[in-house]
Parts: structure tokens; C-alpha cells; sequence
């Protein structure tokens, strides 16, 4: 057996773990992207695995059985699949953090940068055998991260944001997304604490009044923003002057947090600014 040192303490865990049930979509990412299949995962109310990752968990030849939302994974479903290995969010299961431990070996990881989602996958490597893994796995995206930022320059004020009925959601400076976006050379624009809530903690509510305060070169959006595109502040934004808001996957951009999803995120931001002709890049013909 190993012992690891996590969020909630230190268990005893398996060495190479066979039935893994993770509680969150950060946690699927980075074993799927080890190339480690499980056998149950939590996630939204729709059900279906993120667009991005559906493929990849295929190709690992399982179909995960579905447990249940994210805040509120169905237990029974949970001990059905006689599961070696939890693996939780410290805050979202907290109020749960004994049923499970009763279950299985249970872990729990931070996913609020994109530090904290480099030292998980590291973490789930050492468990699960997947060393070699995860060298590639790092590797790809420090290169990843090195070459965007030489291919896009300008240091552009972008925002990421959800959209929802009468506000706005916004991720921190020191999120998974602006920690990643950071990497690259942006300047995320929002700079103030998160609000608390009983969800994650790198989040911030938003009126539209202080959305055109920040008024960010890129907004790229979540949710359903169609309400707001006949608000006259909304129209006065500089990024939809510009044609520089972009509609982007809440999936993607704002629940999986995992290296997959980085991967992924950065190809649509490299593609979307390197659209813009204020945006020099030294990798265009």
C-alpha cells in the first residue's frame, strides 16, 4: 500500500488502484489524461461526460457509470461499484467526508489553480503507476504554455466569465483559468477577492455596472449571455465593439480544471486571438 499525504490527511490507498470513483471533473481529466480509466465519476445534472473529454475516456475502453452530481454524488450508486480509491473535492464533500471514507480509501485535492491541478495529476500518478505518464503529460503542456506565450504578444486584458439570469460570475486572478491565462501573457483584468459561497472558492459575482468598469480587451463567456446583448452598457463594452467576446463551453472553461481541459482551452484562445489584428503572432505565415 501507499501512504499520501492530501488535503484531508494521510491515508492508506492501494498501489495501482483497479476501481477508482472520482467526485469531480478535474479529477476524470487528469486520470484520463494519465491514461487511467474509472469506474464512476460524478458530474452536472445533464449526465453526459464534457464534449472534450468523451473521447478520451472511450478510447481508455470503459464507460463510467454516472454517480451523481458533483455537490451531491448518490452514495448507493457510489458503493455499488465496490470502488478501491475516492477521490474528493475538500470543500464540496467535506459534509460528506466520513460516509465516503466508510466506502473506500478516500482523497481529496485542491483544483483551484493550475499549480494545484499540476501537483494532483502528480498525485495520481504516484498512485495509480503512471510515472512515465505524467513526464509526458508535463512536458506537453509546459511546452504548451511556452510556445503560445512567444507565439501571442501584447499582454491583452481578457475576462472569463459566466453568464447567468441577472448577474455575472467571474473567475480570480489566481483561478485555474486566470493562472493558466496568466502563463500565456494575458493580464487577467479581475483582481478582487472571490465571494464566499459554499461552491469553489475562486469565483466572484459580477453586475453588468462592474463588468464595464473592467472593461477587458477579450471577454470570453458561459451560460447564456443572449439576454444581455441588447443592454446598452453590454454594447458598450470595448470587446464587443471590437468583436472580441467569445462564446466558449462552461464544461471546458469553468467545471473540469484538469490538464486535458488546459490543452484544450488554449488552442481555443490561441485560435480566437490570433484572429484579432491587434494581436502580433510570430507562428502566422
Amino acid at each position: 500500500k501507499l501512504t499520501v499525504e492530501h488535503v484531508w490527511g494521510k491515508t492508506e490507498v492501494p498501489k495501482s488502484p483497479q476501481r477508482i470513483v472520482v467526485l469531480d471533473l478535474p479529477f476524470l481529466d487528469a486520470l484520463t489524461a494519465l491514461g487511467q480509466p474509472v469506474v464512476g465519476y460524478a458530474g452536472t445534472s445533464e449526465k453526459a461526460l464534457p464534449l472534450y473529454l468523451a473521447e478520451p475516456v472511450k478510447a481508455l475502453g470503459s464507460e463510467p457509470t454516472f454517480v451523481g452530481e458533483r455537490k451531491q454524488p448518490n452514495l448507493e450508486v457510489l458503493m455499488s461499484l465496490k470502488p478501491d480509491l475516492i477521490v474528493a473535492s475538500p470543500e464540496r464533500h467535506n459534509m460528506i467526508r466520513t460516509q465516503l471514507e466508510a466506502l473506500a480509501p478516500t482523497v481529496a485535492f485542491r483544483d483551484d489553480s493550475l499549480s494545484d491541478v499540476r501537483q494532483l495529476a502528480a498525485e495520481l500518478a504516484l498512485i495509480t503507476g503512471k510515472a512515465q505518464e505524467k513526464e509526458v503529460l508535463e512536458q506537453k503542456l509546459a511546452q504548451r504554455i511556452a510556445s503560445l506565450k512567444t507565439a501571442l504578444s501584447g499582454a491583452p486584458r481578457v475576462l472569463v466569465v459566466g453568464s447567468f439570469e441577472d448577474e455575472f460570475s467571474t473567475w480570480t486572478k489566481s483561478s485555474f483559468i486566470g493562472t493558466l491565462l496568466e502563463d500565456v501573457g494575458a493580464n487577467y483584468a479581475f483582481d478582487g477577492p472571490p465571494t464566499p459561497s459554499e461552491g469553489k472558492a475562486e469565483v466572484a459575482k459580477l453586475t453588468l455596472e462592474s463588468l464595464t468598469e473592467i472593461d477587458p480587451d477579450y471577454l470570453f463567456v458561459y451560460g447564456d449571455p443572449s439576454r444581455w446583448e441588447q443592454n446598452p452598457l453590454y454594447k458598450k463594452l470595448k470587446a464587443g465593439q471590437d468583436g472580441k467576446i467569445a462564446k466558449v463551453d462552461r464544461d471546458l472553461w469553468a467545471r473540469s480544471r484538469g490538464p486535458l481541459a488546459a490543452l484544450a482551452i488554449l488552442d481555443e484562445y490561441e485560435k480566437f486571438l490570433s484572429q484579432s489584428p491587434q494581436v502580433s503572432s510570430t507562428s502566422a505565415p
